[in-house]
């Protein structure tokens, strides 16, 4: 709370150089309206000029500055085909261009001196956000950051200061939608959507919640083929879902930019048209880049380990399990999705020619130890595979599947006439 105060922004605005900026990040969750207005009151009342962008699905960055913030398109655009500001970009946010980059601005000082209108200031001997903050602990729905959006449409207020086209402006809205996705999140779709938007917004929407078939309609639907990195990737791994060949062009072009991503997107393909040695072969590759590459999208990457266990599954000749296996042995880089990577050879080392149960399988389930998932379909595995093979932890592995069972939750029913 003691960096949002009015008496620590009088201290850092005199140092500002000419053109200088103050930069402070503020969550967007758990947070309610009537914090954010202290906030942005108390920011007013010292920096001329404040503006709001958007780094994270739940994360805002405050740009305050002395000055009006000058922004030239053509600087603007050779620094971000420049490194490292061109990988930054892409690894976090998947954008390449200014309208890319322009999509994750929120507001500019208008609406940021409307809202924190007449609010209270907060001050190092009266730190009310620290209350605030205190209040909507464990609340994700006190605020959403797309009320601060729509507010600066309102105003007219939700574009920077620079000269963009409106094919741009157009491409901004669409990137806005995508954001989301890039972490997993459902997208937002504002009131303010046109009817197209609005179809690209419900297309992505489906695709997060694995409704490919209906990913698929609403992007057929709509006026325009996918554009940007996010809306090619929804749009390619649910035409693959199908095993529809018209993925082909859209998962060479997300292979272009990822090729991770469009390996996965590939193996997807090729499972559900049941050219299984080719799906595994592709998964292998992808994984083996995924151990010392970190930035594919996570949404494609935690799906590619249901595609492994799938091919798993239906391969008949039954020579994708221990290729599959083989390929998740090793952890991905800075050990992401380590938990579903474990839970998914698991799942690929029952498929194993040697059976149920077998070496490999007693192998896996002994990484989980001691701290095990507690969940009962995996306390039925461990305790039915350790009593087959009398493993020293078969009777810890009975009582806890017997502790699990015995609180789970009773029915109201029993006993009722």
């Amino acid at each position: 709370a003691s960096l949002f105060t009015r008496n620590f922004y009088q201290a850092c605005a005199p140092k500002l150089a000419e053109g200088g900026l103050f930069l402070q990040f503020l969550q967007a969750y758990e947070i309610d309206a009537e914090t954010l207005r202290t906030i942005y009151a108390t920011l007013t009342s010292v920096f001329p000029v404040v503006e709001t962008w958007q780094t994270q699905h739940g994360d805002l960055l405050l740009v305050a500055a002395n000055q009006p913030i000058a922004m030239d398109a053509t600087k603007l655009q050779q620094i971000i085909l420049a490194e490292p500001y061109r990988s930054a970009l892409w690894n976090v946010w998947r954008v390449d261009s200014i309208d890319g980059l322009l999509s994750r601005y929120v507001s500019g000082t208008k609406t940021a001196r409307s809202i924190g209108r007449g609010a209270p200031l907060n001050t190092d001997d009266r730190t009310i956000i620290e209350y605030g903050f205190a209040r909507t602990l464990g609340q994700f729905r006190s605020f959403n950051l797309e009320e601060l959006r729509d507010a600066a449409r309102l105003m007219d207020d939700a574009a920077p200061n620079i000269p963009i086209s409106p094919e741009q402006i157009e491409s901004m809205e669409d990137h806005r939608l995508s954001l989301y996705l890039i972490q997993e999140v459902p997208p937002f779709i504002p009131a303010s959507a046109t009817p197209q938007r609005r179809l690209r917004g419900l297309a992505q929407e489906r695709y997060m919640a694995g409704n490919y078939a209906e990913s698929v309609r609403f992007w057929t639907a709509q006026d325009r083929p996918p554009l940007n990195h996010v809306e090619l990737v929804s749009f390619a791994e649910s035409l693959a879902d199908a095993g529809d060949e018209r993925a082909m062009p859209y998962i060479s072009r997300v292979g272009e930019s990822e090729p991770i991503e469009g390996q996965v997107l590939l193996a997807r393909l090729w499972w559900k048209q049941e050219r299984f040695a080719e799906a595994a072969e592709m998964l292998r590759r992808a994984f083996e880049g995924y151990r010392t590459n970190p930035w594919p999208l996570p949404v494609v990457m935690h799906r590619s380990l249901d595609v492994a266990v799938g091919v798993a599954a239906d391969d008949p000749s039954g020579e994708a399990p221990l290729e599959l296996y083989r390929a998740l042995s090793e952890p991905f880089a800075l050990y992401l999705s380590e938990e579903r990577r474990l839970g998914a050879l698991l799942a690929i080392a029952d498929r194993l020619p040697e059976g149920p149960c077998n070496s490999r399988y007693v192998e896996i389930l002994s990484g989980f130890e001691p701290h095990i998932p507690w969940q009962e379909a995996f306390l039925a595995s461990r305790s039915e595979c350790y009593q087959r093979v009398n493993s020293p932890l078969a009777a810890d592995a009975a009582e806890d599947l017997r502790k699990f069972r015995s609180r789970q939750p009773r029915s109201l029913t029993p006993g009722i006439r």
